[in-house]
């Protein structure tokens, strides 16, 4: 039987770090109708050393739900992906620079349309 493909699935938990303290998070993604939305970060202490990690492949608009309440950590308003290693942080938003708290990479947030990523559960 073949794992189930992200267009039949609702949700997707994804691994994160905070960028300020880079301490483990885990992001909650919702679909709805067409995109993904971030609509939580939770604190974990089972977080991975390598970014983006998990088995489950997902892809396309990912978008920050509107009543997102921030990063548990340090209440960041929305979220960044590396272009380096692929991992996730909290951020400041487009326009911003940030720095990955995967791999130290560093820049000038830019917008992206398509995202791939690696769920750890989906739902």
């Amino acid at each position: 039987m073949s794992p189930p493909t992200d267009e039949h699935l609702t949700r997707a938990r994804v691994w994160f770090r905070c960028e300020k303290s880079r301490e483990g998070l885990i992001g909650r993604f919702v679909r709805r109708s067409d995109a993904w939305w971030l609509d939580a970060l939770a604190r974990t202490t089972t977080a991975p050393e390598q970014a983006n990690t998990g088995a489950i492949p997902v892809s396309g608009i990912l978008q920050t739900a509107p009543l997102f309440p921030g990063c548990a950590a340090c209440q960041a308003p929305s979220f960044a992906q590396c272009s380096t290693c692929s991992g996730f942080g909290c951020s400041s938003g487009p326009g911003s620079w940030w720095t990955c708290p995967w791999c130290g990479n560093a820049g000038e947030i830019v917008l992206k349309e398509h995202f791939d990523l690696n769920a750890v559960e989906m739902g």
